[in-house]
Parts: C-alpha cells; structure tokens; sequence
C-alpha cells in the first residue's frame, strides 16, 4: 500500500503527507472518542494541510470513513457533521500488523484496550462490503453510540463491544433521548433480546 502511494501520487510532499495520515490511523483509534485530530498526525496539522490526503486514501478504497451524525433523522446523510469523522483502515489484517498485534492475542481472547479499536473496525469493514453506509452519533461529553442506521424499521443504533460486557450507558442514553423501535448491541454474547436492545454475536454481523 505504501508503494502504491509513491506510484500513484505525484509529488513526494503529497506521498509523504498521505502516508502520515494513514500509518497514524491506529493511534487516532486508540483515543476514547476516536473522532479523528489533525493535531494527533503533527503538532502543527490542520484540515487544510491533510484535507486532500485524507481524501485520496478514502477515494483509493484503502481507508473507510465514518461521519458524526448532528441529529438522528430522515435522512441520515443530509445531517453529517463533515469536520467530525472517525477513519478505519480498511482491513483488519493490515490494522493488527501495523498496530504489533500478534494473532493469538485476539484468539486466546487476552483482554486489552486496543481490542475495542480492532472490533469497531471489524464492524466497519462488515457494514462497507453490505453498502451499510457508516455513521456515528454523541451526546453531550462522553456518550459516543458507535454506529447509527438506517433500515426498515427506522433510525437504529449500534453498539460494539469487543467482550459479553453488556454495560451500555451510551446506548441507553440514546435510548432514552430518541426512542427508536430497537436498539443493536454486536458482542460475543449470543443471539438475545432484552429491554429494547438485540444482541447480536461478532461472527454473525453479515446479518444485519
């Protein structure tokens, strides 16, 4: 992939500016919001500087974007927030290498925070290939609902979690703020309902 930047872009400044957006995408997942800083790439980033390379990498397929939902309504993609985006790479495999995560760290299920990261991209990547489009929603300083669609039954929000953790103060908040017909919650849990919210396992989110 870094090969293809210097083949495919002319310039070395934009090569080099394009390459730093993507090989800091981890450490911007890292963060408890992952809501994505130019700051967090150089001291000095701003939108105007990275707006392009940013773009280029969307545009190439190699990084999936998911944009802030202002309000929950019909239709979703008319109330984005374009300054407020969370980006994922692409492919899981390409995120745990660049990140130094080692296989049997996800298999032996070892608990570590980076996991949530690696899920939440896994889910990204699951609702890309079903033409899901990607969409978050918060509320006021800590409540971050990981993923917002739209289906027949209406405007549903998701939750992610990398365990059977079934605490969801976000999704209830949204919950209580919203009152949508359900709520979703992807864990490693079984298959269940129970006050308002589906739980759905990690291996079966091609069902949604």
């Amino acid at each position: 992939y870094i090969a293809d930047m210097k083949k495919y872009v002319k310039g070395s400044i934009e090569t080099v500016k394009i390459e730093k957006v993507y090989k800091n995408i981890p450490s911007q997942l890292a963060k408890d919001k992952k809501t994505f800083k130019y700051n967090l790439i150089e001291e000095e980033g701003r939108k105007r500087k990275y707006e392009t390379p940013i773009e280029w990498l969307i545009s190439s397929g190699m990084v999936l974007a998911s944009y802030k939902i202002k309000k929950p309504e019909i239709p979703l993609k008319v109330y984005i927030d374009d300054d407020m985006f969370k980006l994922y790479l692409s492919d899981i495999g390409l995120l745990t290498s660049i990140s130094g995560i080692n296989y049997p760290d996800i298999m032996l299920e070892k608990p570590f925070e980076f996991k949530g990261a690696v899920t939440e991209s896994y889910i990204a990547q699951e609702f890309t290939a079903r033409d899901i489009p990607l969409y978050y929603w918060t509320y006021g300083r800590n409540a971050v609902v990981d993923f917002i669609i739209y289906n027949d039954d209406g405007i549903i929000p998701i939750e992610v979690k990398s365990g059977v953790s079934t605490k969801s103060t976000s999704l209830n908040s949204y919950i209580r703020e919203h009152n949508p017909k359900y709520a979703i919650r992807i864990s490693a849990k079984n298959f269940g309902f129970e006050n308002s919210i589906k739980s759905i396992p990690l291996y079966a989110t091609f069902l949604i």
